[in-house]
Formats: structure tokens, C-alpha cells, sequence
């Protein structure tokens, strides 16, 4: 996975371990990739959250706060994420939207839009795992 765009400018890195972190499978429609974070999830023009059957949002497990001071990099590490028996969707995957869960749309925050050179995926009633490296979800320069 590759940080396309960090969403979050104003990001409480100290209280990340502490969110509800989730992650949303985002087809070809999209625009979460090309255009600038609004402040919920519900802002962007079009969300295009995949519509395939056995699909639901996942909250991120074991989520931490991992600070790397030698090279001045703050990461935040997670399981990887799995769907089970996920079925083809109307369009191809081509990202995955990282973000803070409050309520629902409009008030949760989006954090990051992840995508990979595995993508776009398609469902096909097959496991899907999104690993993360090192169990790195986003790596950034620290502040």
C-alpha cells in the first residue's frame, strides 16, 4: 500500500492510538483521490464505496502510534485487513480511504487515501487482504 494523500492536515498524531480507525474500499467513481479532504467523509463529491456483495467497513485492529525519532518519522501501524468470500463489485477497487469513525459520515474524518500497484482489485467471491507492510497503514515526516 502507498500513501496517495495524506487527508487530514491538522492530524492529533498522539491521539491516533486512540480513534476508532477504519477503512472503506473505494471504486473507480471516486474522488477521494484526486480532490482535497473536506472535513468529514460525507464532504467529498463522490465517495464510490464499493457495492459488492459481503463488503462492509472495517474497523482497523491493534492500531499504534510508532514514533521513529533517528529519522524523523511518525507511523501509524495496524492489522492487515480482510474481507472474506467478497463478491465482484459494480467497478474495480482502486483505493482504500483511511479514517477517524465519530458517529457516521458526517461527523468521522478522513485521514488518508491508500492505494497499491496490486490495484484495482475485483471481488470474485475470493478472500481480500489488504496488507500493510510492516504493519505500516501511513508513515509521515514528524512534525
Amino acid at each position: 500500500m502507498s500513501l496517495t494523500t495524506l487527508k487530514s492536515k491538522s492530524l492529533a498524531w498522539a491521539t491516533v492510538a486512540a480513534m476508532d480507525l477504519r477503512a472503506a474500499l473505494l471504486m473507480s467513481d471516486t474522488t477521494v483521490d484526486t480532490e482535497p479532504a473536506p472535513a468529514t467523509v460525507d464532504g467529498y463529491t463522490t465517495l464510490d464505496e464499493l457495492d459488492a456483495e459481503g463488503y462492509a467497513r472495517k474497523a482497523l485492529a491493534n492500531v499504534a502510534l510508532v514514533e521513529d525519532g533517528g529519522n524523523n518519522k511518525i507511523q501509524i501501524q495496524a492489522d492487515d485487513l480482510v474481507w472474506s468470500a467478497l463478491a465482484t463489485g459494480t467497478r474495480q477497487v482502486v483505493g482504500l480511504l483511511i479514517y477517524a469513525h465519530v458517529t457516521d459520515d458526517t461527523d468521522s474524518v478522513p485521514i488518508a487515501f491508500l492505494d497499491s500497484a496490486d490495484m484495482p482489485l475485483d471481488g470474485g467471491a475470493a478472500d481480500l487482504t489488504i496488507s500493510f507492510p510492516s504493519n505500516v497503514v501511513i508513515e509521515d515526516q514528524a512534525a
